[in-house]
């Protein structure tokens, strides 16, 4: 790119990407001297960009005209319900912090209504894409975003401009340990967030930690100079304890699963959280999820080991609940829950319920079932059973008054129909049980008839092997889960209930 044309070349190339889109990009690149004001390698990577930005953040794919100089950005960036709770969470942090007046709502109502409260400004170090700084900008009057790619900077400067983003400012500077202490020094940063790169100099996955670029752990200390939190997003491979362990200053970890799958962990370093044993330490499950229209968030007090505990669903802005369970190792060993005792107790018409990836990342096994008046099927079998059915989304949504339920009723949400913690779990209703050898596979084969989704838990069985014993193939409505249950390998046909 020419300097003196950089505005001209974008806009052109910008303009060329909406024309082309769809269009063959290896012609395209073979066809670039046709069209000199376009820079082709910006216009096919901005045309494979918003194809896959459509699928990740919806706001960002709303407006014609964004630029994608970068693949990797694009695959790396938080989704749009990921970026929402990271906004939502500094939000909560600031107001805890008392430094700011910012709330819950006031973010609600600041993406509605484009006005903020007085405060001070987020500092992100490793900027990216944006989309992070970009919901942020909600939740505080001003977003300082530092990008060390200079077309990258360059690009998601003017994005910010077209998404109306005026309080984002974009530096294309690289930050390190060398001029931390000045750059912070001219931001007056409430928080510091940073989403390091998970790959090595030789562009291979790192997870480790340490070998984070930057490495956020010989920055906290300089961080915390400036301000009182530090918010790290990690790869969701990193082991808990070992990020405790290696940051004592780490004062709670959040795991964060949509669509199916744990995203990512949120990592709240706090200046003013020291020493404490990695058993006490908050560890936070959270599923974000869209409910059905028409439902309230909720919120209920549960007894875990004499401690009473909140299990909550919260709305987070951009159509995206949150639902949270936050909890410490040493809560978790002091539960007992109840077990299945024997695999004949499982019967038709009862629910296998499912916890989320954030549950089983976080290890809230035993809380999870206890919390629930759920029974484990086996001790390292992660499924619950229940007695009946929880209530559906659909018949909540016929329900919206809670009219006939029962506020002390296990698994429902008074008032809403809707299970407690509905975003944490999936339920499944039972309609068969076999035991597992050749007669119940073959009885169970004979019964589905071709299609179902299988998965293996707890037993010497991968789910594509099941699925090869069964003869089925993936799809349908119905569900055979292969377990452990009471000491005993069975299997469960199921179909999903929510």
């Amino acid at each position: 790119m020419v300097d003196n044309n950089i505005e001209d070349i974008l806009e052109q190339t910008a303009a060329f990407a909406s024309q082309h889109a769809g269009d063959d990009c290896d012609r395209l690149v073979f066809n670039a001297s046709k069209y000199p004001g376009v820079d082709m390698a910006l216009a096919v990577d901005t045309i494979l960009g918003r194809e896959r930005i459509s699928r990740k953040v919806r706001q960002f794919a709303s407006v014609d005209g964004l630029l994608y100089p970068d693949r990797l950005c694009v695959e790396q960036c938080s989704s749009d319900s990921c970026a929402c709770y990271k906004a939502f969470l500094v939000s909560d942090l600031l107001k805890q912090d008392s430094v700011s007046g910012i709330g819950r709502n006031d973010m609600v109502n600041a993406s509605k209504t484009g006005t903020f409260r007085p405060a001070g400004s987020v500092v992100d170090i490793t900027g990216g894409l944006g989309v992070d700084a970009y919901y942020m900008s909600f939740a505080v009057p001003r977003v300082c975003c530092f990008e060390r790619n200079t077309l990258l900077a360059l690009c998601v400067r003017r994005n910010f401009r077209m998404l109306g983003r005026g309080n984002i400012e974009v530096r294309n500077e690289t930050v390190s340990g060398d001029n931390m202490e000045s750059l912070l020094a001219g931001t007056a940063p409430l928080l510091v967030y940073a989403d390091p790169a998970r790959r090595g100099k030789t562009g291979g996955r790192v997870f480790a930690i340490r070998d984070y670029e930057p490495d956020i752990t010989s920055m906290t200390e300089l961080v915390f100079a400036h301000c009182r939190y530090f918010l790290v997003k990690i790869s969701p491979m990193e082991d808990i304890d070992a990020i405790f362990n290696a940051l004592p200053q780490c004062r709670e970890i959040h795991a964060v699963s949509s669509g199916g799958e744990c995203k990512e962990l949120l990592l709240v370093l706090d200046r003013e959280f020291s020493g404490a044993d990695v058993g006490t330490r908050k560890r936070v499950a959270v599923s974000l999820y869209s409910k059905p229209e028409g439902m309230a968030a909720s919120c209920r007090s549960v007894c875990f080991a004499g401690n009473r505990k909140e299990i909550r669903d919260e709305y987070i802005g951009n159509g995206c609940f949150a639902a949270r369970f936050g909890f410490t190792k040493d809560e978790e060993s002091a539960t007992a829950p109840s077990f299945v005792k024997s695999a004949d107790e499982i019967k038709e018409g009862m629910s296998l319920v499912v916890p989320s990836p954030a549950i089983l990342k976080t290890g809230a096994y035993n809380l999870f079932a206890a919390g629930n008046g759920l029974k484990k099927l086996d001790v390292s079998t992660h499924l619950y059973l229940r007695n009946g059915l929880p209530s559906s989304p659909a018949a909540a949504k016929e329900n919206p008054a809670g009219a006939g339920v029962d506020e002390d009723e296990a698994g429902t949400a008074a008032g809403t129909g809707m299970p407690d913690g509905y975003g944490l779990m999936k339920a499944y209703r039972i309609l068969e049980v076999y035991l597992l050898d050749k007669k119940g596979l073959a009885a169970l084969s004979a019964r589905i008839q071709g299609r179902a989704d299988v998965t293996s838990k707890n037993i010497p069985l991968s789910s594509d092997e099941l699925s090869r014993r069964l003869k089925i193939k993936s799809g349908g409505s119905a569900h055979v889960w292969g377990c452990r249950a009471a000491g005993k390998n069975i299997l469960l046909l199921t179909e999903k209930n929510f």
